[in-house]
């Protein structure tokens, strides 16, 4: 997905956004240079920089498929007075249950940046989120959701979000569980 106008503008109630150029990828092939190249044309890219717009989504593409990225997002990507293709600011976000193969990428979490809810499951490999509740489950994400929907029914709120990936251990899962329950309330 592309937009002229940045993320923030995309779709937003905008009567033009079906307009922005949107790429089913096969991932057997990647982005190829037509599909990259119609991209760049579509978001108003001039045709003596498509070439170079075409190697910045491919190279956006490719860190996003050997990253096992969640999200790949380049905003804002600019065309410069002399026709180079910018990209001024990108963000990331990571399948966590993929963590375990990137360590180089686990090295590189700045933990300050997050709550101190976060660096708890973080700490074990697992997916924690402290809520405002009062009721602490842990189970698989469909179970947890129909019981979080009984909890609503008889007047109770959830207290964390704790998702024990394929990656952790039985001793990891056992960790979060212990930490999830010592969070002030």
């Amino acid at each position: 997905m592309a937009s002229s106008e940045g993320a923030g503008h995309r779709g937003g109630g905008r009567e033009d956004a079906r307009e922005d150029p949107q790429v089913a990828i096969d991932p057997a092939k990647g982005l190829t240079d037509a599909e990259a190249d119609d991209v760049a044309r579509k978001i108003g890219v001039p045709a003596a920089s498509v070439p170079q717009a075409r190697a910045v989504f491919q190279g956006l593409y490719k860190v996003f498929d050997e990253t096992d990225a969640s999200l790949a997002e380049i905003n804002p990507l600019i065309v410069t007075g002399d026709g180079r293709v910018v990209a001024l600011d990108a963000k990331l976000n990571f399948d966590s249950n993929a963590l375990f193969r990137h360590p180089e990428i686990v090295a590189m979490r700045d933990l300050d940046e997050e709550g101190p809810g976060r660096d708890r499951g973080i700490e074990v490999r697992l997916s924690y989120i402290s809520l405002n509740g009062n009721i602490v489950h842990w189970s698989t994400a469909p179970a947890r959701v129909a019981t979080w929907d009984t909890d609503h029914l008889f007047g109770a709120e959830p207290a964390n979000f704790l998702d024990v990936g394929v990656a952790a251990t039985n001793r990891e899962g056992h960790r979060g569980r212990s930490r999830s329950c010592s969070q002030p309330r």
